[in-house]
């Protein structure tokens, strides 16, 4: 039996127009404050340029992280998930002042 030739688009960059990204307004009002005294950007993949780090409740920041989705035995690259979320931590709280 034959194998199946893949579409002649396989693997080619989509084409697909990324939605319209609107930057997020703190509840304070201090877009602008927090884009001149804390230049964290960060890269935005739905505008593919790096976009103003702008918190939603003044220097107190939330985030989730899912635990690993582990089917087969520890390896160091599931530490690494909780090492690289421990140093993005410690950077914006003590070099950039976030809670």
């Amino acid at each position: 039996m034959a194998e199946a030739a893949p579409p002649p688009d396989a693997g080619a960059p989509s084409a697909a127009k990324q939605p319209t990204w609107y930057p997020p307004r703190p509840l304070d009002g201090l877009t602008e404050y927090w884009a001149t005294h804390y230049p964290l950007r960060l890269y935005n993949s739905m505008t593919r340029s790096k976009t103003p780090f702008v918190p939603m409740h003044g220097k107190r920041v939330l985030w989730y992280m899912c635990g690993p989705t582990v089917y087969d035995q520890t390896h160091l690259g599931h530490g690494r998930t909780y090492t690289c979320f421990d140093y993005v931590r410690r950077i914006m709280e003590d070099y950039f002042g976030f809670e």
